[in-house]
C-alpha cells in the first residue's frame, strides 16, 4: 500500500484537561498525541481558525500545540513521484492501461491543508480524465497495435500538459513519463509469436543450410572426383618413378655385387698367397695365424703344437732307434767277422771279399734305412700338407661365408633405405592430400560464414528500414491528430504557425514525401488533414500570428 501524498498523517486534537490535582501545572499534550515529523516533513496546526506551520521544533507543552484542534503532517520532499492509472477503450472490446507519472513538490503546506489536498494522485487523475480526447485514441486500434497507441497517448498527454498545466493548490506538478502498460495476454501472445518466429527462422535457416549443404556436397563430390583423378595420375607417376628407381637400384646392386665378388676373389687369392708364403710347411705357424684371426682358440693351438712336437719327437726317436740298431748290427758283424777270421784263418782275399760283401750289405741296409726315413719324412710332409690344405680350405670357406654375410647386410641396408625412401614419399603424398583437403574445408567454411553474414546484414537492414518507416508514419499521424486537436479546441491563435512549412517539416521528418517546400506536392493524407481543418475551424492561413512559440517548439513542432 502506497503512502498518501502530500498529507501523510492528519489528526484531530481534543482539549487538554487543566483541572485536578495538578491544575497549577502548565498544560501539555499527552505523549504520542501529536505526531512526530521527519527531516523532509512539516506539521500544520489549526488553532483558533488559523493554520500555523511547524518544522518539528514545538514541544507538547507549547501554547500553540495545546490550543490546536487539528494537526496534519505534510511531505515537503521535492520531485516526489506520483503516478496514476486509467483505462482507455480499444477497438476489440479491451482496454489499454495508461500510467502517467508526475513529479510533485509542495509549495505551500498551509494551502494544501486548508484546501484539503491530501491526495495529489486523486487530483491528478481528475486532471488527466478531463482530457476527453485521450479516451478516443485507442478506438481505432486493437490491443496488438499498442506501440501506435503509445506514441499517440504520449504525444496527446505531453501536448495537453503544455497547453493546460495541472493546477493543484499548494502543489506544483510536472510531467515525468507516460506509459501504456502491455497487457498480460499480449505479452503471452508476443512470447508465442517470438517462439514461432524463432522456430520459423530456425526452420528457414535449416532449409537453407540443407540446400547449401546439398550444393556443397555436390561440389565436394565433383572436387573429390577431380582430386581423386589427379591423385590417381600422381600415384601412377609415383609408381613409375619407383619402378625406375627400383631398376636403377637393382642394376647398381648387380654392379656392386659383381665388383665385390671380383674384389673378394682377388683378395682371397692375395691372402692365400701371403698366408702360404708366411706359413710355408710349418703347421705351427698356420695354427698361430688361425688363432690370431679367432678361428682357433688358445687350447686348440696348444693341442696342435703339442701334437706336432710329439710327432717330431716320435719320428726322431724312431730314426735314432734305427740308427742305433744299424750300429749294433755293424758292431755285431765286425765282431763276428773278427771271430771268423780268427777262427777260420781265411785268407786276406777272402776276408777282403767278405768285408766288402758285408760292407755292401751294410751300405745297402743303410740306404734302405735312409730311404725308409726319407719315405717317412715325405709321408709326414704329405700329412702336414693335407692338414694345411684342409685348414686353408676351412679358412677360405669361413672367409667366404663372412663376405656373403657382409653382402647380405649391405643388401638389407639398401633394402631398408629404399623402404625408408618409399615411406617418406608416401608420407609427403599423404601430407599434400591432407593439406589440400584442409584448404578446401577452410574455404568452404569461409564461404558459408560470408553468406550467413550477408544474409543477416540484409535482414537487419530491411527490418531497420521497415521499423523506421513505420515510426515515421506513426509520428506523422500523431502530429496531425495533435494539430487537429489544437485547432478543435481553438488554441491556434496562441501559436505562430505557417501551415505549409509545418506540413513540409512533418513530411521531411517522417520521410513520407520527398520534397514539400520548394514546389513539391503535398501527400494526400496531409491534404485531407488540411481540408478537414479548414472546414472545421476555418482557413488556417487567416490565423493570426502569436508571439509565444516556446511550448510547441519544446514538442519538436516548427514554428
Amino acid at each position: 500500500m502506497t503512502m498518501p501524498y502530500p498529507i501523510t498523517e492528519e489528526k484531530s486534537l481534543g482539549r487538554t484537561d487543566r483541572s485536578g490535582k495538578w491544575s497549577l501545572r502548565r498544560p501539555r499534550r499527552a505523549e504520542g498525541e501529536v505526531p512526530r515529523v521527519k527531516g523532509d516533513q512539516v506539521r500544520v496546526f489549526l488553532a483558533d481558525g488559523k493554520y500555523t506551520v511547524d518544522h518539528g521544533r514545538r514541544q507538547d507543552d507549547d501554547d500553540l500545540v495545546v490550543r490546536a484542534t487539528y494537526v496534519a503532517v505534510v511531505d515537503m520532499s521535492r520531485n516526489h513521484e506520483v503516478w496514476i492509472e486509467l483505462a482507455i477503450p480499444s477497438a476489440d472490446a479491451k482496454e489499454f492501461t495508461v500510467r502517467v507519472t508526475f513529479l510533485c513538490t509542495v509549495t505551500d503546506p498551509v494551502v494544501v491543508v486548508r484546501d484539503g489536498q491530501g491526495d495529489a494522485g486523486r487530483a491528478l487523475l481528475g486532471y488527466v480524465r478531463s482530457h476527453h480526447r485521450l479516451f478516443q485514441l485507442g478506438l481505432n486500434h486493437r490491443v496488438a497495435e499498442i506501440n501506435t497507441v503509445r506514441l499517440n497517448v504520449q504525444t496527446q498527454i505531453e501536448a495537453y500538459v503544455q497547453l493546460k498545466p495541472p493546477l493543484i493548490p499548494g502543489i506544483s506538478a510536472a510531467l515525468a513519463s507516460v506509459e501504456v502498460l502491455t497487457p498480460e495476454e499480449l505479452v503471452a501472445l508476443q512470447k508465442r509469436l517470438t517462439v514461432q518466429e524463432a522456430d520459423h527462422v530456425v526452420e528457414s535457416g535449416l532449409a537453407d543450410l540443407t540446400h547449401e549443404l546439398a550444393a556443397l556436397k555436390a561440389r565436394h563430390a565433383i572436387e573429390m572426383e577431380e582430386t581423386e583423378r589427379r591423385l590417381d595420375v600422381e600415384r601412377k607417376k609415383h609408381e613409375l618413378k619407383m619402378d625406375e628407381m627400383r631398376l636403377f637400384f637393382q642394376r647398381q646392386q648387380q654392379v656392386i655385387r659383381n665388383d665385390m665378388t671380383a674384389a673378394s676373389d682377388d683378395f682371397a687369392t692375395t691372402q692365400m698367397a701371403k698366408i702360404y708364403q708366411a706359413i710355408g710347411d710349418d703347421p705351427i705357424k698356420a695354427a698361430m695365424i688361425a688363432g690370431q684371426k679367432g678361428e682357433l682358440t688358445s687350447t686348440d693351438i696348444a693341442a696342435r703344437v703339442q701334437e706336432q712336437r710329439d710327432r717330431k719327437a716320435a719320428e726322431e726317436r724312431e730314426l735314432r732307434d734305427r740308427s742305433w740298431a744299424l750300429q749294433d748290427q755293424d758292431r755285431q758283424w765286425n765282431h763276428a767277422s773278427q771271430e771268423r777270421e780268427y777262427e777260420t784263418g781265411l785268407s786276406d782275399r777272402e776276408r777282403r771279399y767278405l768285408v766288402e760283401q758285408e760292407e755292401r750289405n751294410r751300405r745297402y741296409a743303410l740306404e734302405d734305412a735312409q730311404r725308409a726315413v726319407e719315405r717317412m719324412e715325405v709321408e709326414r710332409m704329405h700329412r702336414i700338407e693335407d692338414g694345411d690344405r684342409d685348414f686353408q680350405r676351412e679358412i677360405l670357406r669361413e672367409r667366404s661365408d663372412a663376405e656373403k654375410a657382409q653382402l647380405r647386410r649391405l643388401w638389407d641396408l639398401e633394402d631398408g633405405e629404399r623402404e625408408m625412401e618409399r615411406e617418406r614419399l608416401q608420407r609427403e603424398y599423404d601430407t599434400l592430400q591432407a593439406g589440400l583437403k584442409h584448404q578446401y574445408e577452410l574455404a568452404a567454411a569461409d564461404r558459408e560464414r560470408e553468406h550467413a553474414r550477408q544474409d543477416r546484414d540484409y535482414e537487419h537492414a530491411v527490418g531497420r528500414e521497415l521499423r523506421d518507416r513505420e515510426d515515421r508514419l506513426h509520428l506523422l499521424g500523431v502530429r496531425l491528430d495533435m494539430l487537429k486537436e489544437i485547432a478543435k479546441h481553438g488554441h491556434l491563435d496562441e501559436i505562430s504557425l505557417n501551415p505549409r512549412e509545418l506540413i513540409g517539416s512533418i513530411a521531411v521528418d517522417t520521410g513520407a514525401v520527398g520534397a514539400v517546400v520548394g514546389g513539391g506536392e503535398v501527400p494526400p493524407a496531409l491534404t485531407q488533414a488540411e481540408e478537414a481543418d479548414d472546414t472545421s475551424e476555418g482557413a488556417v492561413d487567416d490565423i493570426p500570428q502569436a508571439t509565444d512559440e516556446s511550448a510547441f517548439r519544446e514538442e519538436g513542432l516548427p514554428g
